[in-house]
């Protein structure tokens, strides 16, 4: 990780810094609109060399990337791409979850006072 997107997911993990919240209402059917977006997304580039470079977006910020150079396949670009994603992926899960319990147990809490 660089310098650049370190400080910045320190500055969010304080409050100091807050992500653009990026959702946006669209009309759907029937008179009903919708408020939507993507959270967390995933890019990734797989060249014919059999390299592949994926990143995944905290809304519009790049808060991980990675670079698979040396393989022999294009199987296995694809499959080290998906690998390094699945536990990008399953960390971010996993602090959402913990974020989400903690507010749900600190809203139970001003309930009973």
């Amino acid at each position: 990780m660089d310098k650049e997107t370190r400080e910045q997911l320190e500055a969010i993990a304080s409050g100091e810094l807050s992500i653009d919240f990026p959702a946006r209402w669209t009309n759907d059917c029937q008179g009903k609109q919708d408020l939507d977006c993507c959270l967390i997304s995933l890019s990734t580039r797989y060249y014919p060399d059999h390299t592949s470079y994926p990143s995944i977006y905290l809304g519009g910020l790049q808060v991980a990337r990675a670079k698979f150079e040396d393989c022999r396949t294009e199987g296995e670009a694809k499959h080290k791409a998906e690998q390094w994603a699945q536990t990008i992926f399953d960390r971010i899960n996993r602090a959402v979850a913990i974020e989400l319990l903690k507010a749900e147990n600190q809203q139970g809490k001003d309930k009973e006072q």
